[in-house]
């Protein structure tokens, strides 16, 4: 027999903003909130105007220069200490400066010249303002 649970909310019995979690193997916890992807964006830097193509807490997109965009977050992190994984078909992508209302990302060629690539892929983990 299969259960189902549906809740439109979930919150801390103890500290409201915070549920842990069992982990999968050895019995140890998780903090939920902690683990959870709190950005993300796929978009093509090779675009004249780069648009997310699909994104959780991306507004836009800003082309910097060649090789330098800016993801902008809908809702800002609360401080700069947060963990980027870029990725990139065809180039190298890297994580750049990091500010609360977006992160910067650069893509290179084969060559490490900064170039556009055609998508790019973008997730930053940490805690949201």
């Amino acid at each position: 027999m299969t259960s189902k649970l549906q809740v439109d909310n979930l919150e801390g019995r103890t500290t409201k903003g915070s549920i842990t979690v069992t982990g999968e193997c050895s019995g140890s916890s998780t903090n939920l909130q902690q683990g959870l992807c709190k950005a993300w964006t796929i978009y093509q830097g090779s675009a004249s105007t780069p648009a997310p193509l699909g994104s959780l807490n991306v507004a836009s997109i800003t082309d910097n220069s060649a090789g330098n965009h800016s993801a902008n977050f809908t809702n800002n992190m609360n401080d700069v200490n947060y963990a980027v994984a870029n990725a990139a078909i065809t180039n190298h992508c890297g994580d750049n400066d990091h500010y609360t209302n977006y992160s910067m990302i650069t893509t290179s060629d084969n060559s490490h010249s900064q170039a556009d690539c055609t998508r790019v892929n973008h997730a930053v983990f940490g805690d949201l303002a």
